[in-house]
């Protein structure tokens, strides 16, 4: 893994480049693309909520490779999910919100199989049961073929 220094409006920041299999970059993988700042302050935002959470490091670089077969995602539901126990409890006029997270999701999928598919499929349910605006909601090939990564950062900054 090669690490390399890079200027960004005044500061020296090291971050790791995402690598394919064989060695080559893959661009798709982190958010060098982005080039509007706000957006890349909410991606960094919503890697520390989650890596706070989840208790994982995570940043611009590794985000979409670790949340890509959708495991992440599931174990992130599944913590909310208590919050939303807790507010449900002690609310009565709370209204229709998912009594549990996603269930039953594969632990050890590759990033394009059918588990990881599943898996992300049962995040997508969970957030609509939890009422995100089907406005916010990514498709699964936003994730999976990589084709919409702010449309993943906006649905997972909308739970």
């Amino acid at each position: 893994k090669q690490w390399y220094q890079r200027r960004v409006r005044g500061t020296k920041m090291a971050t790791r480049r995402t690598r394919k299999a064989g060695g080559k970059y893959d661009r798709r993988m982190s958010f060098d693309d982005v080039k509007d700042e706000r957006m890349l302050v909410m991606v960094d935002k919503l890697c520390v909520w989650m890596g706070g959470i989840l208790d994982e490091k995570l940043n611009r670089e590794n985000l979409i490779p670790q949340i890509r077969n959708g495991v992440l995602m599931c174990k992130l539901a599944a913590e909310v999910q208590l919050s939303v126990d807790d507010y449900v409890s002690s609310n009565d006029d709370a209204g229709i919100l998912p009594k549990k997270g996603p269930q039953n999701f594969s632990q050890e999928c590759g990033n394009r199989s059918m588990e990881a598919r599943e898996n992300v499929m049962k995040f997508l349910t969970w957030a609509r049961e939890l009422r995100v605006p089907e406005s916010s909601i990514f498709s699964p090939d936003d994730l999976l073929k990589l084709k919409g990564k702010m449309n993943v950062v906006n649905t997972l900054l909308a739970v």
